[in-house]
């Protein structure tokens, strides 16, 4: 044989799983990337076929700039999140900080160009955006923070992946800004670690887009000031004096940031009042003990709900979380499970526990950031906001599942792996079922709010939100069903008796109070709750339409020579629009029609004089009814 023959080379056999080598039957990393991949996107392939849902509307359908396809992109880059409500309704940015989170509705503009206003493919692009975070996420974990132990990795990234609070952040559309802000996160900490091992300058480049696009999601990322120097320190092991040199891109992207932001919403002022509207800010509402030990009780929550995801709900605002004294074991309890979260930190940072101590210090800062304790975010308590807050503590489970195997000596590998596996197979499978039904009860807003007023029975917003859904439900024209129409009106009234229960001054209970007793033909009840909204808030634009809505009925009223039901709906409908020219002089045709000609020169001598004196047709009544006045007067002489 020839020497300078090559060789023939033999292909190398399939990697074969060895038990002692780990816990999962592979560690190739593509398997596994498919894997969860797959997996999390077949977890919300069911929310494809849902509709649009809570504040979905507000966010794409209501919003004229995102309806306007890729022509509004400017108007979304160069505004707030709501000032095209505010420009439409008036009233002015009412959040700490204003909101500047236009990345994730420019994507909904960018789809509304190409596919139309449907809700079915921003449900497809929000699965596949959260599949794609969590395969960076197992990427993440293995290339920089668990190199030599992929167990953890893949156990982290699969805890994460079927965990039930996400479900809000993936089946509600306009969540799709918390999804992005943790999508960047991941590329920019990839980046951020790509340069310390390669040195290649266009990952520096990459990361600060990241994290630049991150922050134009949401504000979350305003926290890699001190994460990313710690990123550095406890997962790269860089220097202290090196990290932040190498952070010192990432400051000026930041920067760069909190400039635009400014100019943009011109808020300076971190420390204003959330909100004055009690539904959304509650705080305002309570004393400083209050509202310090139930931020503090809420923080307690967060880490239970983590635990325990269950029930869930999309709504924990005014009165659901009602506040709570220092005294309270909720607060108290709260108290001393943090002190022994911090006292873990503290051991783990004098053990030199790095990993354990970066993901820790990672929860910590999440938590603060929507805690509410230095700037109050206008909301409450929500499930979405623990989704970035999730990934710290699911690295944390799976470090202290593997380690904790491992410190078991008196089993054999292949017991550990059973047991590990079975465990997680459970945890995964009873997961799987809780996230799928909660993304059929995310449907609409009608099953979404119908099931959660079960759940968050005292919460005005979701008592009121479910008794529209079945006010909107039952009165188009194609249900056809009288019974159920008449058990939706009567659980609709139900709902919002309560709702106004708890909040006295809700001016959309009102609102729909009257609109489902007028649907129940109770035109008087209906009348008195529209007339609550007038004392309530006395510029609501509804009352006009209301208003009509009663003229209308008047007039039918009067074709049928019923007349004094004609006169009742037309008084009622003065008072909830008394500026309206059309109902005054319908009004006071119907006094002249009944011989009441006082009040039919009392109406439109009031029309004349104080709304509009050019008004011929209101004149021409007047001179008629005058005319009649005056001919009585001479008669009884």
């Amino acid at each position: 044989m020839s020497k300078n023959k090559k060789q023939q080379k033999v292909a190398a056999p399939p990697p074969v799983f060895k038990p002692e080598l780990g816990y999962f039957f592979t560690h190739n990393f593509k398997i596994q990337a498919a894997f969860v991949f797959i997996l999390s996107f077949l977890l919300y392939v069911n929310t494809i076929s849902n509709e649009y849902a809570l504040d979905d509307g507000l966010l794409i359908k209501e919003n004229i700039w995102v309806q306007q396809g890729s022509a509004g992109i400017g108007k979304i880059f160069s505004h707030g999140e709501l000032d095209y409500f505010y420009q439409a309704h008036g009233g002015s940015e009412q959040f700490s900080g204003g909101r500047y989170r236009p990345l994730s509705i420019v994507t909904f503009a960018i789809e509304q160009s190409i596919f139309g206003d449907n809700p079915h493919v921003r449900h497809f692009f929000n699965a596949l955006y959260y599949a794609i975070t969590i395969m960076l996420v197992l990427y993440f974990l293995r290339k920089f923070v668990f190199p030599k132990n992929p167990d953890i990795a893949f156990l982290a990234t699969l805890l994460f992946a079927v965990h039930p609070l996400h479900s809000e952040v993936v089946a509600n559309i306009k969540s799709r800004n918390e999804l992005f802000p943790f999508l960047f996160y991941l590329t920019t900490l990839i980046s951020a670690g790509k340069y310390v091992q390669t040195k290649k300058i266009r990952y520096v480049f990459l990361g600060c887009i990241s994290l630049f696009l991150s922050l134009l999601s949401k504000e979350y990322a305003v926290l890699f000031i001190v994460l990313l120097p710690l990123f550095y320190v406890f997962i790269l092991d860089v220097p202290v004096r090196r990290s932040l040199l190498l952070s010192l891109p990432y400051y000026v992207m930041t920067g760069m940031y909190v400039l635009l932001r400014i100019s943009i919403t011109r808020v300076t002022d971190l420390g204003k009042k959330a909100t004055d509207e009690v539904l959304n800010n509650q705080y305002i509402l309570g004393t400083w003990s209050e509202k310090f030990a139930t931020k503090v009780y809420l923080l307690g929550k967060y880490f239970v709900m983590l635990f325990y995801p269950y029930p869930l709900s999309s709504d924990y605002s005014f009165n659901q979380i009602p506040f709570i004294q220092m005294s309270s074991m909720l607060f108290i309890g709260s108290v001393i499970l943090h002190v022994a979260l911090l006292g873990l930190l503290v051991y783990l940072f004098l053990r030199k526990k790095k990993i354990a101590t970066f993901f820790m210090l990672f929860y910590f800062a999440h938590l603060f950031l929507i805690s509410n304790l230095a700037v109050e975010i206008g909301t409450t308590f929500s499930e979405r906001l623990s989704y970035i807050l999730s990934f710290a503590f699911c690295v944390l489970i799976a470090m202290g599942i593997v380690y904790g195997l491992e410190n078991v000596k008196n089993l054999p590998k292949k017991t550990k792996q059973l047991a590990l596996l079975c465990c997680l197979g459970l945890i995964v499978l009873v997961s799987s079922v809780q996230v799928i039904a909660r993304n059929a009860e995310w449907k609409n807003d009608f099953t979404l709010f119908t099931h959660d007023v079960k759940i968050s029975t005292n919460s005005v917003l979701v008592n009121a939100n479910a008794a529209k859904s079945l006010i909107n439900e039952c009165v188009v024209p194609e249900f056809t069903d009288t019974l159920a129409r008449t058990q939706y009106l009567d659980q609709a009234v139900a709902y919002l008796k309560k709702s106004i229960d708890i909040y006295p001054r809700f001016a959309n209970g009102y609102l729909n109070l009257g609109v489902a007793y007028f649907h129940q033909k109770k035109f008087e009840e209906a009348f008195q709750a529209w007339l609550k909204v007038k004392e309530y808030h006395h510029s609501e634009p509804k009352l006009k339409e209301f208003a009509l809505i009663l003229k209308n009925n008047g007039l039918i009223c009067g074709e049928k020579k019923e007349y004094a039901k004609a006169i009742q709906f037309l008084e009622w409908g003065s008072q909830l629009d008394d500026t309206s020219e059309d109902i005054l002089y319908n009004l006071g045709g119907a006094y002249f029609s009944t011989g009441q000609y006082e009040l039919a020169k009392k109406t439109w001598e009031h029309l004349l004089n104080d709304i509009n004196p050019n008004n011929q047709q209101a004149r021409n009544g007047y001179l008629a009814v005058m005319n009649i006045l005056a001919s009585q007067k001479v008669a009884k002489r």
